[in-house]
């Protein structure tokens, strides 16, 4: 169990126990340190986990250098350590008491020795220290929920990956299977009628079956993309968004939920864009849309409505979720610290959208409303017209040697399938097996999972790029999600050719004759058929 904030009797302790997270060596506020004190330095997140999951502190001392790494820092000191006491060493021009950041108990500048010991000397004595932020605790409470936001992202990412690839898998093959049933059933009927009508009747059956486990896959498919966007970990916050599709992904998400609650009606109306992170509205709609829920009884879906409105008013959009039936206004008023919380986490992401939350009780039937309103996007300027699409990505007239690259057989034997009818097609399991294939044989294009033990799908095409510069321009990349920020930015690169599982096979074919283009397009002649 993480250790917390150690206790003495009369709430005073003699001693602080003292973690100093600083990214710089050593420590300039040594000299504020009393003697006696004991002062853990740690410089960065993965040792601060290890000694807080171990060892009582009565206080942390944190640099603030960076937003972003601060942020991470407090979210998780939040989750190991709710009660600790944050005190966080900023510039000298940097934050003040009443521009702290988020979680963090008292604020002192650098260099500042004098006012670092006051802030201790508070801790010691039981005090509240000065500059204390007002709803510290509460902030705190935020943070934890913060911190399941961004466990959810990476559970998210796991997920997406992990079902991915079997999910594909299922896809494709079930595709051949249905094709190739699809071709019989069409076939001529000749030879004993009795038993080619029972044949026929046998694979309409199958079909059937095929129809329907198609159409589930194509469900756990949906909802892999939707999770996709919380595996983001930060997103541009001046994009433009359509809240009607976040909202449609929201709904998705969280209507399992409300089913067993309430009856949901949409008023969804087409609405100009709004500037911001498509993530951060995600996760405040899926909010929004929690917390309404919750105010309803479960088993009593009949008598009560969960009312999603979304229109244009004036240069703004607004959204309005309402709960309405006998429940809603008493389980208001009784709502727990969690439901309080999650509210208050969605005020916070709100604000830092720049919009408006809102909210109040219905003059009619009972019930309650929030709404969000927040500014249309500014106009942008029209893209440039797309160049035409080169005559060259059609589909080549000759098979085309292809060479599949996945540590998963099962995709690779997928994909040779959707291939083979039409093309040379050579599977290999790691990047070492394809650099001796390229080095033996000639092949037109290759398909390679990014995600490999060894050797990665970059490091392997940075080495043809390296042996084999035309065929680089020839490498799909594959992936059923990446989880470091460095491949992400590499699949952005719209340089490459990416090609996201599960894939539909028009996807690979489209795919394999750009890539082909590509190829020629880069001089080197086609070898002899």
């Amino acid at each position: 169990m993480p250790a917390s904030m150690r206790t003495s009797r009369g709430g005073r302790v003699n001693n602080l126990r003292i973690l100093h997270w600083d990214p710089r060596a050593g420590c300039e506020g040594e000299s504020a340190y009393s003697e006696g004190q004991e002062v853990v330095h740690v410089p960065d997140a993965e040792r601060a986990r290890a000694h807080l999951g171990r060892e009582p502190f009565d206080a942390c001392v944190l640099a603030v250098e960076d937003p972003d790494r601060a942020a991470e820092a407090l979210t998780l000191l939040a989750s190991l350590c709710p009660d600790l006491p944050v005190i966080a060493l900023t510039p000298a021009n940097g934050q003040t008491g009443a521009e702290m950041p988020r979680g963090v108990t008292a604020c002192v500048a650098r260099g500042d020795a004098a006012g670092l010991r006051a802030a201790l000397e508070a801790l010691r004595s039981g005090a509240p220290p000065a500059q204390v932020r007002p709803g510290a605790s509460q902030e705190r409470r935020e943070a934890l929920l913060a911190d399941e936001m961004i466990s959810l992202g990476l559970l998210a990412a796991g997920v997406g990956h992990e079902v991915n690839n079997p999910l594909g898998v299922i896809l494709a093959n079930l595709r051949h299977l249905s094709r190739e049933i699809e071709a019989i059933l069409g076939g001529s009927t000749t030879g004993v009628e009795g038993a080619v009508e029972t044949e026929r009747d046998r694979l309409a059956g199958l079909r059937e079956a095929l129809e329907d486990a198609l159409e589930a896959a194509t469900r756990i498919q949906r909802i892999v993309a939707d999770l996709r966007l919380f595996s983001q970990h930060r997103s541009a916050a001046d994009e433009l968004v359509d809240l009607r599709e976040i909202l449609h992904l929201s709904l998705r998400l969280v209507f399992n939920e409300i089913r067993h609650r309430a009856r949901l009606v949409e008023e969804l109306e087409a609405v100009p864009p709004v500037a911001g992170s498509p993530r951060r509205l995600a996760e405040l709609t899926i909010g929004l849309l929690a917390h309404v829920t919750s105010l309803l009884e479960v088993g009593a879906a009949d008598a009560h409505e969960v009312r999603v409105r979304l229109e244009r008013a004036g240069e703004e959009v607004a959204l309005t979720v309402t709960a309405s039936g006998p429940s809603s206004t008493g389980r208001a008023a009784a709502a727990g610290e969690r439901e309080r919380g999650s509210l208050a986490l969605c005020r916070r992401i709100a604000r830092d959208l720049g919009a408006r939350l809102e909210e109040g009780v219905n003059m009619g039937p009972p019930g309650r409303w929030i709404r969000v309103t927040l500014a249309v996007a500014a106009p942008q300027p029209e893209p440039a017209p797309a160049t035409a699409a080169s005559a060259d990505v059609a589909h080549s007239p000759r098979p085309l040697s292809v060479l599949v690259v996945d540590d998963d057989a099962l995709v690779a034997r997928a994909l040779e399938r959707i291939l083979s009818p039409r093309h040379r097609v050579r599977s290999v399991g790691g990047g070492r097996e394809a650099l001796d294939e390229i080095e033996a044989h000639h092949y037109d294009v290759v398909f390679c999972d990014v995600m490999m033990p060894n050797m990665t799908g970059v490091d392997l095409y940075q080495e043809i790029a390296r042996r084999h510069p035309p065929l680089a321009e020839a490498v799909v990349f594959m992936t059923a999600g990446v989880f470091s920020e460095s491949a992400r930015s590499f699949l952005s690169d719209p340089a490459h050719l990416v090609l996201r599982k599960p894939f539909e096979p028009y996807e690979v074919e489209d795919v394999l004759a750009r890539a082909h283009a590509r190829r020629r397009a880069s001089g080197e002649p086609a070898p002899a058929a």
